[in-house]
């Protein structure tokens, strides 16, 4: 039975604690699955599509991280690119709309047993090399 939905303010409460990943680290996991999509829209942050929020911020990916049946932690984006255009899956207790949209369409990064390096990833160590003024950490 997979664990607590670690979705948005809630991944961010619950890991104060937890130390960062390292530079390497995080690069290397983009290096390893530059040939996802939304991981081309986390490199080329400046040109990818965007959806506007109503509080007139933008959003490109909204991460998630979740446990699989088998105990596989993932990573994977709610908002995903179909045919073109990005669209909002659900992921909440309710509904597993963008895990299932990522397992089915291999949009998704793993992190093996490693639950900490994966819900660091996923909260922001994926924005590491984005300034500040893009919602990054430099």
């Amino acid at each position: 039975m997979p664990e607590k939905n670690y979705i948005g303010r809630a991944v961010h409460k619950s890991m104060a604690s937890m130390s960062k990943l390292d530079d390497d680290r995080v690069s290397g996991v983009l290096e390893a699955n530059k040939d996802k999509d939304f991981v081309k829209r986390i490199v080329d942050y400046k040109n990818s599509p965007y959806i506007s929020n109503s509080d007139g911020s933008r959003s490109s990916h909204r991460m998630a991280v979740e446990v699989t049946q088998d105990g596989e932690w993932i990573v994977f984006p709610t908002i995903v690119n179909q045919g073109g255009r990005l669209v909002q899956k659900r992921q909440d207790r309710e509904s597993r709309e963008a895990q299932d949209y990522a397992i089915s369409s291999g949009e998704y990064i793993s992190f093996g047993k490693n639950k900490e390096e994966a819900l660091r990833f996923g909260e922001m160590d994926y924005k590491r090399f984005w300034p500040k003024s893009e919602g990054g950490t430099r």
